[in-house]
């Protein structure tokens, strides 16, 4: 049976052997109309994040203007594309992660990357992001709520470890695991906090967590960042050079906000295993971790599609994992490295509050081995000029134009009442979310986030 939908991530356009000077193209799915960059001198890209979706049925064709080599006229030309046949290609190449459809046309190649599903946090994201939702849960470990949120353009909360009940949860680490929420604003991802945070005899994480949890809409304070202290560890904010110039810029916002700012594997194994012997029903037959690397072998056209995801190594280092002293040794070293001489050092050290950083660098990575609280919100968008990385994306874009990020808020254990207190007060003030680049008929009204968040700072003083 035919899919009822794709998603379109990336289309190319290369015109290197047309014998044509192509000097712009337009993209036209259903009633979109979006121009395609120059990528390099005979090629041109459109890169969608988050991915579009395209139906079976739309209307789907290149318009392209162009001179033939040494000719002076321009001319107009366009490229239609049966979408029937890009969907029969598609299943008959059964449900890959990733697939491309190529197409010629008079010597030009398009090739139009597909995705037949996208991951579930991204795609709650997404429904998020286009109003399909108003909210969505999210899990995890080390950056699974977080970078989705970051990436398109939501708020996203990831709990103390305790703080939100886990049983149900597809486990990959007890001590890093929870399960948070991801809205547009930070007013709904604290309401829907407010339903799910609480104890659990199921869950003995929650049981240690403060007897009386806060109302935390009450954290909803414009005041809240007024003698905040809040940190920047420089060290951390590296391969970001597209997102620190508007980060950097959003510190000065901060100040005028009131706050001081001080620039400075075999838990998977046990885990999932008790998982699978919790559940009812197993209609395959998995009983084990080891039993899941031999079902998805059995089974690996459908659970290890190629190219991304025909990798194990983690599965079977996992099961190869002993429940030994050198285990409880690693979980002591990252309590003491991400706690004891990590966040809470810092904290203490400096006096801070709360610790800030973009999203992209490395900011899930210290509070997810602490297990302590992560806030992500909108912060700007990725500017005009810059170079689609990397070329062929795998599977996804890390810099595209428009493409959006975040800051995050790191803070102690339980120290999510504070920490929504200042991405309130610094949402109220941004508003950054709707600040989008727009496409009025063919011409593009940019906005860099850099030169808003200027302007914005003007306004503040």
């Amino acid at each position: 049976m035919a899919h009822r939908s794709l998603y379109i991530s990336d289309v190319l356009v290369d015109f290197s052997k047309s014998g044509k000077n192509v000097e712009s193209a337009e993209l036209r799915i259903g009633e979109l109309h979006t121009p395609v960059e120059r990528a390099a001198r005979k090629t041109l890209r459109q890169t969608f994040s988050p991915p579009m979706n395209i139906s079976l049925g739309v209307s789907f064709s290149l318009h392209l203007q162009h001179k033939r080599l040494f000719g002076m006229k321009t001319e107009d030309e366009d490229i239609d594309f049966d979408t029937d046949d890009i969907f029969r290609v598609s299943d008959a190449r059964g449900k890959p992660e990733r697939q491309e459809y190529i197409k010629f046309h008079k010597k030009i190649k398009i090739v139009v990357e597909l995705f037949g599903s996208i991951t579930t946090e991204l795609r709650k994201c997404v429904a998020i992001t286009i109003g399909l939702a108003a909210g969505s849960l999210g899990t995890e470990t080390d950056g699974s709520i977080v970078d989705p949120s970051s990436r398109n353009n939501v708020v996203g909360i990831k709990p103390t470890i305790g703080l939100v009940s886990r049983p149900g949860v597809i486990p990959i680490s007890s001590h890093q695991d929870t399960a948070g929420p991801m809205c547009r604003s930070v007013t709904d991802v604290t309401l829907l906090l407010n339903t799910i945070a609480g104890p659990d005899p199921q869950d003995e994480a929650t049981l240690h967590q403060p007897r009386v949890i806060p109302n935390y809409m009450r954290a909803l304070d414009k005041n809240s960042l007024k003698g905040a202290r809040l940190g920047v560890p420089r060290s951390f904010i590296c391969d970001v050079n597209t997102i620190e110039e508007t980060f950097n810029s959003s510190l000065d916002i901060f100040r005028a906000l009131g706050a001081e700012i001080l620039v400075g594997t075999v838990d998977f194994k046990i885990d999932v295993n008790k998982y699978i012997s919790e559940l009812v029903e197993v209609p395959t037959g998995v009983k084990a971790l080891t039993d899941l690397i031999e079902f998805n072998k059995t089974c690996a056209d459908q659970e290890l599609p190629a190219p991304f995801y025909t990798d194990q190594s983690q599965f079977i280092k996992s099961e190869a994992a002993q429940v030994d002293d050198a285990y409880f040794a690693a979980l002591a070293k990252d309590f003491d490295l991400g706690c004891m001489r990590g966040i809470d050092t810092t904290l203490a050290q400096f006096n801070l509050d709360a610790i800030i950083l973009p999203t992209d660098a490395l900011a899930p990575l210290p509070a997810a081995i602490a297990g302590y609280p992560l806030i992500s919100v909108p912060l700007g968008f990725q500017p005009d000029d810059i170079e689609v990385l990397p070329e062929t994306p795998s599977p996804l874009h890390t810099q595209a134009l428009g493409l959006p990020f975040g800051i995050s808020f790191v803070g102690t254990v339980y120290s999510k009442f504070k920490l929504i207190g200042y991405v309130y007060v610094f949402e109220q003030a941004t508003h950054a979310r709707l600040v989008l680049h727009m496409c009025i008929s063919r011409n593009f009204l940019t906005l860099s986030s850099h030169k808003w968040l200027c302007n914005m700072l003007a306004n503040l003083g």
